[in-house]
């Protein structure tokens, strides 16, 4: 097994990093690093949380070379705050922020049964026909401004069915004196 000082420069290399520049990004020289990659150099809880923060090692891996090396929660959330974020998710973040500690809760809920990729989860598919699946798959393939015009044409539909609904049931009757179908003339 290897000692901490390997494992310390095996870090290092994994992020192709030279001493100096390994040292800058865990707050010491490059001659620190070095002592601490020669064992010369007691490693302080305070190096140690900066290696982990930095570089998302797994705390038990780099003190004991025990586990896997990487945290793989760490490097998720990393990837996520490091990355710039789109006014779309700058938008989707404000209106969480707004919501109640219960919303919230629920939307966690709900996102959980969803899949990393935007599918709904198994669970939730079963539910749907195949024909509704198919669509569902075809939708999210599209760009942003096609899903709008979908849904604009959906919503479109819909308030046109609900008003002729209202209509029929304001005229209280299925058919016109002559028996002709007063949806045809509606419509």
């Amino acid at each position: 097994m290897s000692d901490i000082g390997s494992r310390i420069k095996e870090i290092r290399k994994d992020h192709a990093l030279t001493q100096e520049k390994f040292g800058e990004r865990i707050g010491l020289k490059d001659s620190a690093v070095s002592m601490l990659e020669k064992n010369n150099r007691r490693l302080t809880e305070s190096v140690i949380k900066n290696i982990i923060s930095q570089f998302c090692v797994n705390e038990m891996w780099l003190k004991d070379g025990a586990g896997e090396k990487y945290n793989e929660g760490l490097l998720k959330k990393k990837t996520i705050l490091s990355e710039p974020l789109s006014s779309q998710q700058i938008s989707v973040l404000e209106k969480i922020q707004t919501l109640s500690p219960a919303q919230q809760e629920e939307l966690l809920n709900n996102l959980d049964r969803m899949d990393i990729s935007g599918n709904v989860s198994a669970n939730s598919l079963k539910e749907l026909s195949q024909d509704e699946n198919e669509m569902l798959k075809c939708y999210r393939k599209l760009n942003s401004k096609d899903k709008d015009e979908i849904l604009s044409f959906i919503n479109f539909k819909i308030f046109n069915s609900e008003s002729i609904k209202k209509k029929e049931k304001s005229l209280n009757c299925s058919h016109d004196k002559d028996g002709s179908d007063i949806h045809s003339k509606i419509v």
